[in-house]
C-alpha cells in the first residue's frame, strides 16, 4: 500500500482506485470552485447558477466516496493543491472582471472543461465495472453543467456587446 496525495491508501498497480481518486480530487476541486464562484457571484442568477453545479459535484463526490469504499479504500483530503491555488485566482479575476460575472463564467468552463479531460482519460482506460458506469455518468453531468456555464457566459457575453453597441 502507498498513502496517495489525498491521503488516501491506495494499492499498488489498482488502476481502478487511483483513477477515482484522481477523480475524486478533481470533484473534490470542482465543489470548492462553485461555492466560490457562488459567493463571489454577485448577479442573482450566476449564484444560484453556481450554488446549483455545487450541489451537483458534491452528489459527484459522496458517490466516487461510496465507489471507493466499496473497494475497501477509505479516503481524506479536500482537493488538490492546485484547486487550493485557484480559489485566489478566482478571487482576482472576478475583482478585475467587469462586475458581469464573465471571469467567474470562464473560470468555471475552464476547470470543467480539464475535469471533463480527465474522466475522458479515465473512461477510455478503465475497464468494465460498476466504476465505469459511475464515471460515465458523471462525464455527462460535468459535460452538462459545462453547457450550462457556457450557456450562461454567452448570454453575458451578449449583454455585453449590446451594451457596448448602445453607447
Amino acid at each position: 500500500m502507498k498513502a496517495s496525495a489525498l491521503g488516501t491508501n491506495v494499492r499498488e498497480g489498482d488502476e481502478v482506485v487511483t483513477t477515482l481518486v484522481r477523480l475524486l480530487g478533481l470533484c473534490r476541486d470542482g465543489v470548492h470552485g462553485y461555492a466560490h464562484a457562488a459567493r463571489l457571484a454577485e448577479d442573482p442568477d450566476l449564484r444560484e447558477l453556481f450554488a446549483r453545479l455545487h450541489t451537483q459535484r458534491e452528489a459527484s463526490v459522496l458517490e466516487l466516496e461510496d465507489a471507493l469504499w466499496a473497494l475497501g479504500v477509505r479516503t481524506t483530503g479536500s482537493g488538490s493543491k492546485l484547486g487550493a491555488l485557484h480559489a485566489p485566482w478566482l478571487e482576482a479575476r472576478a475583482r478585475m472582471g467587469r462586475g458581469d460575472g464573465r471571469a467567474l463564467l470562464e473560470e468555471c468552463a475552464r476547470g470543467d472543461g480539464d475535469a471533463i479531460y480527465h474522466y475522458r482519460l479515465a473512461i477510455e482506460s478503465m475497464p468494465d465495472c460498476d466504476a465505469a458506469r459511475i464515471v460515465g455518468e458523471q462525464f455527462a453531468t460535468i459535460c452538462g453543467a459545462r453547457e450550462k456555464v457556457l450557456d450562461a457566459l454567452g448570454e453575458v457575453r451578449g449583454r455585453s456587446s449590446s451594451t457596448n453597441r448602445a453607447r
